[in-house]
């Protein structure tokens, strides 16, 4: 046998096994899939009733998958109707050790469906119709440890329909309609780890309900109506980790069940009617690391409430009905981390209301109603790193009010009233990162209000009413690396304003009434990379205004008053990649006023008032980038007879992206954009989709150029048309 004869022999017996492991299947509207011993058969929009159901249905429409082992079976009927299944469905593939149904019409499991299906370890029955078992139709699923009933019509469960299960773990019967559960339904599941009851009917949960689930770890019981829990209900629960109740209707903390599982870790009980937190609520919970109490009706907290939960790390009472905090609330509690109030009703605070959180990290207070930050309130938080105060009603802090939270490294103050920032309001901050005052009142902001903060690496100023910014403000900022004071009424930026943030990275200003830059007003920020300035009322550059931004890459300028753009004013920043001067007034650009600007990657002059450009309108040098530059001129006032020949062709030219839409062209002119295309450059003239395009003729014979040249090669012609 030659070589060649062996290679194609090799490369048949390939094939043949790469097609005996991948297989796909059409028929009718049914498409069966097989990959590596999955096979997946998938009927959508199909009647597979009567005759056809059962195995011999497979068989029709997955013959030729079925000469090797089927391992996983997934079958779904999305659109499609299949209202039963012969008991001889499965009984050809004993080798099963998955099975996947949904979308089907079947509404009762009958007793031998899955008969002798012992290596079968994932049963999943979900998106159906099924309302009833049959007692002993599981008897045969030793092996199996997840089944999910997901998504069907059950009202009960039979007794005892779980009790061969030995080594069932995980049992899912989410978004079913199950009215009660009693302790026959679990018989013999004690190592069942995971419990999902979520989306049911269930009222109350009956006495001992679960005391044969002495493994399980993770109780789901939320979405459904339980009123009342019978005190035993969580008898046998000795490993339980996770209960969740939320989103039922209990009105009173089911603290006597909930004395049987001190191994408890997790408890949700948000989205309920409780309005009452009573003393040792959660006396034996002594191993809880998360209470989520949030979306309930709570107005009043007895003091001791938590005591015992000596574990706790995260404390939830987001949107209750608490207008006070009081300070023996929280007796106990000496491991949380986390305490959120947000969207409550609290006006006011008890002295060192929480002073008995010495290890507390995260305290949010938004969303209240809370006017004056008052002295001492705050007493014993020396270890908070993060304090949010937003959207209240501050109007005033108390001198030495947050002095207390010493390791601070977040404050937000956002939202408030506050019209003032004094010196004293911030002290002791020395360790603050982060400090968000947007949208307050303030006009006015003592100089010395940041001195301490040496740290400080964010401050947000934005919509506020600030009309300048204090000389000095920023003395001691050495580390503060963004800065945002859009949005307010700051009319001028002066020399140095930003004197002492030598480490600035982003500046933003938009939005304001700055009419007047000084020279030299961002010296020394060498660090800069983004300075917005857009939406303002700049009407005048001079070649110093952006001096020593050399690290520059965003610069906006967008929709202010300028009309002529001068030479130099852009001659620092080498390293700008974004510029964006659209929607101002620019009539005239001087030659070579973007020489410099080597890594440009976009230059965005849309809707300005330019009608001209000349060789040296729009050079930039090239400086071994050879990505090209996009330059947007669109909506302008360009005409055909006011661009010159040679533009864009001076020696070392950048390439570039131009767009050229929207302006007042009637003809392409030859030249310069002949060559400018041959050399590697891309022109867009016609936008048909867009009001107003340039009213190109192509009648005219200076057109006749780049209409013969398209025919024979229409690429670089794409964006080309006519009126």
């Amino acid at each position: 046998m030659s070589p060649k004869d062996s290679l194609c022999i090799f490369i048949l017996i390939t094939v043949i096994c790469i097609k005996s492991v991948f297989s796909h299947v059409s028929h009718a509207g049914c498409e069966c899939i097989n990959n590596f011993g999955t096979t997946r058969f998938a009927c959508n929009g199909v009647n597979v009733n009567e005759s056809t159901s059962g195995f011999n249905f497979i068989e029709k429409y997955c013959e030729k998958n079925m000469n090797y082992v089927v391992k996983k079976l997934e079958m779904s009927f999305h659109g499609g109707s299949m209202q039963a299944m012969r008991d001889d469905t499965f009984q050809k593939i004993p080798s099963l050790t998955a099975v996947k149904i949904a979308f089907t019409d079947i509404t009762n499991i009958s007793c031998n469906l899955f008969a002798n299906l012992k290596q079968v370890e994932t049963l999943e029955l979900y998106h159906g119709e099924i309302s009833n078992f049959c007692d002993n139709s599981l008897r045969d699923l030793m092996n199996v440890k997840t089944i999910t009933l997901s998504g069907n019509k059950l009202v009960s469960i039979p007794s005892g329909l779980f009790r061969t299960l030995r080594n069932l773990t995980i049992l899912d019967l989410d978004a079913n309609q199950i009215e009660m559960v009693s302790r026959d339904v679990f018989l013999g599941l004690g190592n069942l780890v995971i419990l999902n009851l979520k989306k049911n009917n269930l009222n109350e949960i009956a006495c001992q309900a679960f005391s044969e689930l002495r493994g399980l770890k993770e109780l789901s019981l939320g979405t459904n109506k339980i009123t009342a829990i019978c005190d035993s209900s969580f008898d046998g629960l000795h490993s339980i980790q996770s209960i969740d109740l939320s989103d039922n209707d209990l009105g009173e903390i089911p603290d006597k069940c909930l004395q049987v599982v001190p191994s408890l870790k997790a408890l949700n009980l948000s989205k309920n009617k409780l309005r009452r937190v009573p003393v040792r609520g959660f006396d034996k919970l002594f191993n809880l690391k998360y209470l989520n109490l949030l979306e309930n009706a709570i107005a009043h907290i007895d003091s001791e409430a938590f005591t015992g939960l000596i574990n706790l790390e995260g404390l939830y009472l987001n949107e209750n009905n608490m207008e006070m905090v009081r300070r023996r609330m929280f007796v106990g509690l000496e491991n949380l981390k986390t305490l959120d109030f947000v969207g409550n009703k609290i006006k006011d605070f008890e002295m060192m209301a929480f002073a008995e959180l010495i290890t507390l990290k995260s305290l949010d207070l938004s969303r209240n109603q809370i006017r004056v930050m008052k002295k001492d309130v705050l007493f014993g938080l020396q270890q908070l790193e993060t304090l949010d105060l937003s959207h209240n009603k501050l109007d005033g802090i108390e001198d030495g009010a947050l002095e207390p939270l010493r390791n601070l490294k977040i404050l937000t103050l956002a939202n408030n009233k506050l019209k003032t920032l004094e010196n004293y309001h911030l002290r002791g901050l020395k360790r603050l990162r982060t400090l968000d005052l947007h949208g307050n009142e303030l006009s006015t902001i003592n100089p010395s209000s940041l001195v301490e903060l040496g740290e400080l690496f964010s401050l947000d100023l934005w919509n506020n009413r600030l009309v300048q910014i204090p000389n000095n403000l920023l003395k001691n900022q050495e580390n503060l690396s963004e800065l945002k004071l859009g949005t307010n009424m700051i009319s001028r930026i002066e020399a140095f304003t930003f004197r002492g943030a030598r480490n600035l990275r982003t500046i933003d200003l938009r939005l304001n009434n700055i009419n007047g830059i000084a020279d030299r007003a961002f010296k020394d920020l060498k660090n800069l990379t983004n300075l917005d300035l857009g939406h303002n009322f700049i009407y005048f550059l001079s070649p110093q205004t952006f001096s020593g931004l050399s690290n520059l890459k965003i610069l906006n300028l967008f929709q202010n008053k300028l009309t002529f753009v001068p030479k130099n004013i852009f001659s620092d920043l080498s390293s700008l990649q974004r510029l964006y001067l659209h929607n101002n007034a620019i009539m005239q650009v001087q030659d070579n006023c973007f020489q410099n600007l080597y890594n440009l990657q976009l230059l965005n002059m849309k809707a300005n008032q330019l009608s001209y450009i000349t060789r040296g309108t729009f050079y930039i040098e090239e400086r071994n980038f050879t990505n090209p530059v996009s330059i947007n001129v669109k909506n302008n006032r360009i005409r055909s007879d006011q661009i010159r020949g040679d533009a864009f062709l001076k020696p070392r030219s950048r390439k570039v992206r131009l767009e050229l839409q929207q302006n007042l062209l009637t003809t392409i002119p030859e030249h310069p954009f002949k060559l400018f295309i041959a050399l590697g450059n891309s022109v867009h003239i016609w936008d048909g989709n867009v009001g107003n395009p340039n009213p190109i003729e192509c009648d005219s014979k200076s057109n006749r150029w780049w209409i013969e040249d398209r025919i024979s090669n229409p690429g670089p012609f794409q964006d080309f048309g006519c009126k």
